[in-house]
């Protein structure tokens, strides 16, 4: 599920974040990350926002390409390539 499809799907609800919150059981802050891409939802979380906002997992694009897994966030500054060493410098 893209974050953009929650934000718009809560605001067609007339719902704050704090709403979405309540209804899922899930803290205020954690629907912020969500919503901004500071954090990627596990799949429980993913199902709670769906169910709330009446989403079908069907047609969750993201829960469908990653079989339902939470996706990692990476930070490329730290990512360390195998055959490179990074620069010290």
């Amino acid at each position: 599920m893209r974050r953009t499809t929650i934000r718009s799907r809560r605001k067609q609800r007339g719902w704050s974040q704090a709403e979405l919150a309540r209804r899922t059981g899930m803290h205020p802050a954690d629907i912020s990350r969500i919503e901004s891409g500071r954090l990627q939802p596990y799949p429980g979380q993913i199902r709670k926002i769906e169910s709330a906002l009446k989403i079908d997992p069907a047609d969750s694009v993201e829960n469908q390409a990653s079989g339902g897994k939470p996706r990692q966030v990476r930070n490329p500054s730290t990512t360390v390539s195998p055959t490179r060493q990074p620069s010290l410098f």
